[in-house]
């Protein structure tokens, strides 16, 4: 990485200064949770239970249209900001805390949907209330920097995935690939998809045609073609002399 890319680094890290510290963060936020549940659990006491059961039923109405705005609008990549600042807010706001993968259910929508500013700000405000990513999350995060072309921030994610012991998979490589290629950073791009295979991490098809379309972009089709045969050939060796 240049100079540029490690002062990026360390910029970009200061934003997501949770996701890097996951140790500490883990016990710190198992402990504000668990006070938050203690607080919730230790007030109804002395309230009326007819009014207790009046707020439970008012409230299955929006439980019912969240289940049925993650399951369906999300998963289809029907989302409009302003219902998933809705509904994020009520997320947040729930006792308990829904699971992350209702977060990256939403996350997912607001991807498929191209809101990727709306992924940043809402993951900021998830980690301000002590909620951790996991894996996925990370992946949708660093999918939609690359989207944007801010693939140097997708690397920061990439850093943040590693130190808390993930292991890049197919499609974090894919997306990173598809970000250096969107920005014709073509060397870089032929360089990573080198240190994939390296690790073990074998390409597919859509990995094969991303950098197949950044190599023709950058007007390097011999190339391309020659990727585009051994890819054919389905042998799993990559002879290709690359960039």
């Amino acid at each position: 990485m240049s100079s540029s890319g490690t002062a990026s680094k360390v910029k970009l890290s200061s934003l997501f200064t949770n996701p890097q510290r996951p140790t500490s963060s883990n016990s710190k936020t198992s402990s504000k949770l668990s006070s938050l549940f203690i607080k919730n659990q230790g007030t109804p006491t002395s309230s009326n239970p007819t009014t207790s059961s009046e707020n439970l039923i008012s409230k299955v109405p929006i439980q019912t249209q969240l289940e049925k705005f993650l399951e369906t609008n999300c998963k289809s990549g029907d989302v409009t900001i302003n219902e998933a600042l809705h509904y994020f807010e009520h997320m947040i706001q729930m006792q308990p805390t829904p699971p992350i993968w209702s977060f990256n259910r939403l996350f997912g929508g607001l991807a498929k949907s191209k809101h990727c500013s709306q992924v940043f700000l809402f993951y900021n405000k998830l980690i301000s209330v002590g909620l951790l990513p996991n894996f996925i999350t990370l992946n949708i995060l660093l999918n939609c920097f690359c989207n944007v072309t801010r693939a140097r921030d997708g690397f920061v994610v990439m850093g943040s995935l590693l130190r808390r012991g993930y292991r890049p998979s197919t499609v974090t490589y894919t997306a990173l690939l598809k970000g250096l290629c969107m920005e014709d950073r073509i060397d870089e791009a032929t360089r990573l998809f080198k240190t994939m295979i390296k690790l073990g991490c074998q390409p597919t098809v859509v990995t094969f045609g991303t950098l197949v379309n950044g190599l023709c972009r950058t007007g390097n089709t011999n190339i391309a073609l020659r990727l585009h045969e051994e890819m054919a050939n389905g042998n799993g060796v990559y002879g290709v002399e690359l960039l």
